[in-house]
């Protein structure tokens, strides 16, 4: 596999139907690495018209997150055997030459990059769908939350609510990704429930569901979102062995954990000033009410006497 200078990190190792990958490069310019180790003609096709050279930049990139994850996980001998299509609605999809069969075969993928990352997945399963983004925190999301958010929207209270309006963001365009449909499709038709930390059930329009999960590296958002299996294909499906939790998915699960456990903390701080105030006032009660009943019967006393 040829040699690039680049961050390259496996994310969400265990998942059981999606490998994927995100990428920094850091050395030299991705237009400057020799396309032909890579890519063949009739993949260059779709840049040929291309004149922005940060949308070349971006597009091989990606491109070769993708063909070297799938080179590490031994789908492929060669990166010239792995190619990216896109069918006619948009939708990424990669197709794979084996040339002992001569055989090609097709799997899901999906592709995102936000400022100096690249994240790339794909299906190990050719009938679950895949779909992935990245997006940065950014104090514009709350203004814009009437365009994607879903009255049914639950994510883990944290009182981080830019993370949170970060998070479901990145799903729902992770979901529109899968659809082929992207921002048309109305991100607001998604809705995503929280059912774990870091694990979410999203339904669209049509309410069919979806699985997804996220973690945070740095101030990016990265989701993966792809549809259920069941149990009994889980337990078939082939997977890489994880080499255990990276370190930016342990640093931020860290931070969600502390700040459950603050935000628990703290409730349960006010849950019990809240009764001590409550035996306080019931205490307070008591004693006055022993003070009407005593200056009540000295009264009733000092009428008997004068009689």
């Amino acid at each position: 596999m040829p040699d690039i200078k680049a961050t390259k990190k496996r994310v969400f190792p265990s998942h059981p139907a999606v490998s994927s990958a995100l990428w920094h490069f850091t050395g030299a310019k991705v237009e400057d690495i020799p396309r032909e180790e890579w890519f063949t003609d009739g993949d260059l096709d779709e840049i040929k018209t291309a004149t922005s050279s940060k949308r070349i930049e971006e597009w091989l990139s990606v491109r070769i997150a993708l063909k070297s994850l799938m080179l590490d996980d031994g789908v492929a001998e060669s990166a010239l055997h792995i190619h990216v299509r896109k069918s006619s609605k948009g939708c990424p999809h990669v197709v794979v030459y084996n040339p002992d069969t001569g055989k090609y075969a097709r799997y899901h993928c999906s592709l995102a990059h936000k400022g100096p990352l690249v994240f790339a997945a794909y299906s190990r399963m050719q009938d679950v769908r895949v779909g992935v983004d990245i997006e940065r925190r950014s104090w514009r999301l709350p203004y814009l939350r009437r365009r994607f958010l879903s009255d049914k929207d639950t994510l883990i209270e944290t009182g981080d609510h830019i993370g949170e309006y970060t998070v479901l963001w990145a799903f729902k365009e992770a979901v529109s990704k899968i659809l082929g449909l992207g921002m048309a499709y109305g991100l607001a038709n998604i809705s995503c429930q929280e059912t774990n930390l870091g694990t979410c059930m999203l339904t669209d329009a049509e309410d069919v569901q979806y699985i997804g999960n996220y973690v945070w590296f740095g101030k990016y958002a990265l989701t993966v979102v792809a549809d259920p299996i069941s149990p009994e294909t889980d337990s078939d499906v082939k997977r890489p062995k994880p080499s255990g939790r990276s370190w930016h998915e342990k640093i931020s699960r860290g931070r969600r954990l502390r700040a459950l456990r603050k935000q628990r903390s703290i409730a349960s701080s006010i849950k019990t000033l809240k009764e001590k105030d409550a035996d306080l006032n019931s205490g307070a009660t008591f004693l006055q009410a022993e003070a009407n009943g005593t200056s009540t019967t000295e009264k009733m006393k000092q009428k008997t006497k004068s009689k």
